[in-house]
């Protein structure tokens, strides 16, 4: 799909069936025509029903909104590439698989689009992709250190130096036999991602545990997180599981700490022994001490459950320990109110004529309720702020994209009086249209395959129809599980470039050809594409003739009735039997063997008289 929305690539799939068939891989066949529309947008959300003022607000603009939940966002590039720009409202990362993650970055970076969450907006594949408002988007989202981290224009790790309350967090983590390998090594790394989100005005202990707990880091402010990380490297897995007595130490722990808000992380993967758990439970929330679980595979359900919900807490369930990072990251900025602004502020307006603010009217835009603190990062641009000067909203290029962020949400809990305002529809629309790439018409992409191997060519001209010469070209081609090749593409003629790669049948591809000149981009083309299954699962019709010339070659007979075919076996007998030379070549052998022997000997004979 191209990225202005006008244009988009659409699948053709065409179906075969017949009454009788037994053969269904050579039923369909697909291939990809462009036509026009609107602009198409993706929206994901962690409650679909809230954006429905977002949605009628891009309608109004001719942009056509297909809101789906977060279970239904799609896990490759090639996906995305059906929308122009892809919406988040309120989403976690916690929420995400590292594909889908992975896909959103390689749509921003490698295919120019874009991206929003919490508080952000990107441009994609052609599109873009926006991520707006909520506390589990940015930091509360748990986005730090994530592919969609690298993306973002703003830091989720948010000044950690700022005037707050202090916090303690103790983490305590199962380091009993079955946590051994990545388990084990994924929960240190998260814990020690902990540390880092951590001020030095904040506390932290780690209590490892099996059947007993082991103080690992002692209760203490986090004025040396390098020692604390290596502290916690040292862990090491061995023994049982039992939750209860680690469970009252790390309490015990926290008791000592002095802070206004206290925190347990728990982490295990197995069935802990018996305890008073719920005397346990009640001497912390009695202490003002929050309690959350993290699951792990084949563990105990129900008794982390119970913690976490008299516990004040959230339980987390993980069918494995790779999204364990981003639960003790997002859980980490929870317990730390500072990571969110819910005082009322008016929009302020850091960028005087930048076009994709033209004609809104920031003047007569109501207040907002609140935002995701964050951070810029280093080269991006901050356009709107808050009234304390905090980003609201900030773009950067990323890439072959441009991402643009958003703090506050679209989904009523800050932003519901800005639904009144005349200028919100416009505001948003004209967002999208910023990150959308414009639509090239100086240049011709075509993909053609044979076999398995895929030519792309380009047909480079300016807009008055002249070549484009001596242009830097590369291709890059992403399959359907993410892996990413980049290819030089040479030019070959007068405005022509073309290179060909290796594809595998059945395999769908997603593909974007860059062309610079002097650090100028000249154009930008993107495709996707099915290659076709191989002609192995065609069924042709029976070459007669071929079968009929065997036949007569070997005095046979095509298609014998039953009769002929039983009496063909009675001849058996009389066809002449082929003899085996292996006795007359074996006694031509032995021959030659004595006579050499023989020549041999009588020649050294001779020498020696």
């Amino acid at each position: 799909m191209t990225s202005n929305g006008k244009t988009k690539e659409i699948e053709v799939v065409a179906t075969v069936e017949t009454k009788d068939d037994t053969f269904v891989d050579n039923n369909s066949a697909s291939g990809l025509t462009l036509a026009d529309g609107k602009p198409r947008v993706l929206a994901i959300a962690s409650e679909p029903t809230n954006l429905r003022n977002f949605v009628a607000a891009l309608e109004s603009q001719d942009f056509s909104a297909e809101v789906r939940p977060i279970e239904g966002f799609p896990s490759d590039v090639a996906e995305l590439e059906n929308f122009d720009a892809v919406f988040f409202s309120d989403v976690p990362a916690t929420a995400l698989t590292l594909r889908q993650m992975e896909a959103i970055r390689a749509y921003v970076r490698d295919f120019g689009g874009g991206f929003l969450a919490a508080a952000f907006w990107r441009r994609l594949f052609g599109g873009g992709f926006l991520a707006a408002g909520g506390d589990s988007s940015f930091a509360l989202g748990g986005y730090a250190k994530t592919p969609l981290d690298d993306a973002l224009p703003l830091r989720s790790d948010f000044e950690k130096e700022k005037e707050k309350p202090s916090l303690a967090i103790a983490v305590v983590i199962d380091r009993s036999g079955s946590m051994e390998g990545e388990k084990l090594e994924l929960t240190k790394e998260a814990a020690k991602g902990v540390v880092e989100l951590l001020s030095p005005r904040d506390f932290i202990s780690v209590v490892a545990f099996d059947d007993a707990p082991r103080q690992v880091v002692p209760m203490q402010l986090v004025t040396s997180p390098s020692v604390i990380a290596e502290t916690i490297g040292s862990i090491v897995s061995s023994g049982s599981t039992n939750v209860y007595a680690a469970l009252n130490h790390a309490a015990e722990d926290l008791a000592r700490a002095n802070a206004k808000f206290n925190h347990i992380i728990l982490l295990t993967d197995g069935k802990s022994a018996p305890g008073d758990y719920e005397k346990s439970i009640r001497k912390a929330t009695d202490a003002e001490i929050t309690v959350l679980t993290v699951g792990i595979g084949d563990c105990d359900r129900f008794l982390l459950e119970k913690l976490a919900s008299d516990g004040a807490g959230r339980f987390y369930h993980c069918a494995d320990a790779r999204s364990t990072p981003q639960i003790f990251a997002r859980e980490t900025k929870l317990a730390d109110r500072s990571a969110l602004n819910e005082e009322p502020f008016l929009a302020t307006s850091e960028v005087a004529g930048l076009k994709m603010l033209e004609g809104v009217d920031f003047d007569a835009a109501p207040p907002l309720l609140g935002n995701v603190v964050a951070k810029p990062k280093t080269t991006c641009e901050v356009v709107l702020t808050t009234e304390n000067g905090e980003p609201l909203l900030a773009h950067w290029r990323y890439g072959l994209g441009v991402a643009v962020a958003f703090t506050s949400d679209v989904d009523g809990r800050w932003s519901a009086e800005w639904f009144d305002w005349p200028d919100f529809s416009q505001f948003w629309a004209q967002i999208l249209r910023f990150a959308a790439r414009s639509k090239d018409s100086t240049s011709r992409l075509t993909v053609a395959t044979k076999g398995n191997t895929t030519t792309v060519s380009l047909d480079l001209r300016d807009r008055y129809g002249q070549f484009l010469n001596d242009a830097e070209t590369k291709t890059v081609v992403v399959d359907g599980a993410q892996n990413r090749r980049e290819l030089p593409t040479p030019q070959r003629g007068p405005g022509f470039y073309q290179v060909s790669f290796p594809t595998e049948p059945g395999v769908k591809y997603a593909l974007q050809t860059t062309s610079t000149k002097e650090g100028e981009t000249l154009a930008t083309q993107s495709r996707v594409f099915v290659v076709p299954k191989g002609r192995e699962t065609d069924v042709a019709p029976t070459n007669e003739k071929l079968l009929r010339e065997i036949a007569e070659k070997s005095t046979g007979a095509f298609e014998p009735t039953p009769e002929e075919f039983v009496a063909s076996f009675a001849n058996v007998g009389d066809a002449k039997v082929s003899k085996s030379l292996r006795g007359a070549l074996f006694c031509f052998a032995l021959t030659l063997f004595v006579f050499d022997v023989y020549f041999r000997r009588f020649n050294s004979y001779k020498i020696d008289s």
